[in-house]
């Protein structure tokens, strides 16, 4: 099982701490384990099932195409 850790996601999706807070909230983003006090770590497996179901949503939606996101960020998340 690998994992990625959340200043690796910050930067792999030029985000901040504060929308993955928003995504764990009310998009069901996986919650990160504590690995050690403050290092937060989320299993890549989880990450990519969840950017699938929001590619998926999005289809419906077409507010955003997380489709290129996938396709072109998955390469870092591949276990």
């Amino acid at each position: 099982m690998e994992f990625i850790s959340r200043s690796e996601l910050l930067k792999l999706f030029d985000i901040s701490v504060w929308t993955i807070r928003r995504w764990q909230k009310n998009n069901h983003f996986p919650c990160p384990i504590s690995a050690s006090g403050k290092i937060k770590m989320y299993r890549k497996s989880e990450v990519k099932e969840w950017l699938e179901s929001q590619c998926d949503k999005s289809k419906n939606n077409h507010k955003f195409d997380l489709k290129k996101i996938i396709t072109s960020q998955t390469t870092n998340l591949k276990t």
